[in-house]
């Protein structure tokens, strides 16, 4: 079989005839067979897309992080960045002022009795995932409070060496993330570069936020992502990093979280005392009990509770943890294949925007038992096709985790709107705008239009009723007015 090209002005040849002659066919009946392209899946539905995606990456990505023994250069840094693919420097901030005098004398020296905002947790977990008694989940976040800087980094330095007692220790944790090493902790900025050379110059933009963090061995930042392309740079103990690239979302089990806060038990409003102890409710502008001695503040420390945040807020989150695969895990998650690297004094990490990490710390005598470090966020560039094709990535990974019977659930209603809504809008015509029944049609005339759209709707989801006026309200119900009569679909 051959088809004849198009000629030199773009028309095409004689083919048909050609065609037809070749394969025995008269040029009248003759048709060009189509068939759908190959997808290159191993099956074809979504789930196959979405591990076709997750294997493809790592079979064209190593589960090494490079490792660098000088900074790189604008234009090898952009390599990375357009690949999106973290490195590491070894020593690579070693000459900077703050590794050659930043201790746990110096910082107080410097920063004496000034005021800074620290954020407190029962069990150095803020900013995560805490599991009730019923398994449902709540988003937690720590309780803030501002502190002398002294103090904040003397309690620090206690809890790391003190042996552990039965009487609970809050864990404290420098890290707002608002650009603080400019404003909050400014008397120690001129220690710091005021930018990463080889960033700016290929990002052509100086960083969005400079932030300072101060903790131990006790603080855990959970499984999270940034908009952020970022330096971070290890100054004080050491930080282990796990890290996952975007497209394993569907690996994670993002899922819409309560948002809830820790607040010492004292706060809690007494209109509010009657709650479960443990969990409870509050607002941002609860009354709080003035804890203005030392000694009644640090106690009231000791007994946070978990308050549910008024407004209620639900904030998607990252359910799954890498280091516990079975709990909580998607059936992709097995298919993640996470990079770990440990950051030790003097090295300088590349995280690239949207990679998922989870952050451990850990100290010793040389680091003056405080974990330190300096980050440099420069923003997303939202042009071009990472963001719109992380965003589809991150879709269809939350779509191939629903629950089977939410999604069919989802998409039943949905087919069910496209096919019969339309008719429902004709129909408004007659039986809607405030026109009685009665004056339209006849009663056994309506009795049939209503019996039809009954089985109208019987057909279109299946285990669904009409529930007509004076009928027992359903538990859970949607419904669509402006018929002129009340048409209510209860979901099975």
């Amino acid at each position: 079989m051959w088809i004849e090209a198009a000629g030199r002005h773009g028309k095409v040849g004689p083919w048909k005839h050609c065609f037809a002659r070749h394969v025995g066919m008269t040029a009248k009946t003759e048709t060009l067979p189509f068939r759908p392209a190959p997808t290159g899946f191993e099956g074809s539905g979504l789930d196959d897309a979405v591990r076709d995606l997750i294997t493809s990456y790592h079979d064209l990505n190593t589960t090494l992080i490079d490792e660098l023994d000088s900074e790189p250069s604008p234009l090898e840094f952009m390599r990375y960045v357009c690949r999106n693919r973290p490195f590491v420097v070894r020593k690579g901030a070693e000459d900077w002022k703050a590794r050659k005098l930043w201790n746990a004398e110096y910082l107080c020296r410097v920063m004496k009795d000034e005021m800074v905002n620290v954020a407190i947790t029962p069990h150095g977990n803020a900013d995560s995932i805490i599991e009730l008694e019923d398994d449902d989940l709540l988003f937690v976040k720590p309780h803030e409070t501002h502190e002398p800087f002294t103090h904040v980094l003397r309690s620090i330095q206690s809890q790391e060496t003190s042996p552990l007692s039965s009487s609970p220790t809050p864990t404290r944790y420098a890290q707002t993330q608002n650009d603080n090493l400019r404003h909050e902790y400014s008397p120690l900025f001129a220690d710091v570069p005021k930018d990463i050379p080889f960033a700016k110059i290929a990002l052509e933009k100086s960083p969005d936020a400079i932030n300072f963090w101060l903790g131990n061995s006790h603080s855990t930042t959970a499984l999270h992502k940034d908009n952020y392309e970022n330096i971070y740079v290890q100054i004080l103990g050491n930080k282990h990093f796990t890290l996952l690239p975007p497209v394993e979302a569907a690996c994670v089990n993002e899922k819409a979280v309560l948002a809830a806060t820790y607040i010492p038990r004292d706060s809690v409003p007494s209109s509010r005392a009657s709650t479960p102890p443990g969990l409870t409710e509050s607002s941002a502008s609860s009354p709080v009990a003035d804890l203005t001695e030392p000694q009644q503040h640090e106690e009231a420390l000791k007994d946070l509770v978990v308050c549910v945040d008024e407004p209620e807020d639900s904030v998607p989150f990252a359910t799954w943890d890498p280091d516990e695969p079975k709990k909580r895990a998607t059936p992709f998650s097995a298919l993640s294949r996470a990079l770990r690297v440990t950051l030790n004094e003097g090295d300088m990490l590349y995280l690239p925007a949207l990679w998922y990490h989870k952050v451990t710390q850990s100290t010793s005598p040389s680091s003056s038992h405080l974990s330190c470090a300096v980050n440099y966020w420069y923003d997303l560039d939202f042009s071009g096709s990472f963001w719109p094709l992380s965003t589809f990535s991150r879709g269809i990974g939350l779509l191939s985790t629903l629950p089977q019977n939410e999604g069919k659930e989802e998409l039943d209603r949905e087919r069910f709107e496209d096919e019969h809504l339309g008719e429902h809008v004709k129909m408004k015509a007659v039986m809607g705008m405030g026109v009685d029944e009665g004056a339209c049609m006849g009663g056994l005339e309506w009795q049939g239009m209503m019996e039809e759209i009954e089985d109208t709707l019987m057909r279109g989801v299946e285990g669904t009723r009409v529930v007509g006026e004076g009928d027992p309200e359903p538990e859970y119900e949607d419904c669509w007015e402006g018929f002129g009569y009340a048409v209510e679909v209860m979901h099975p």
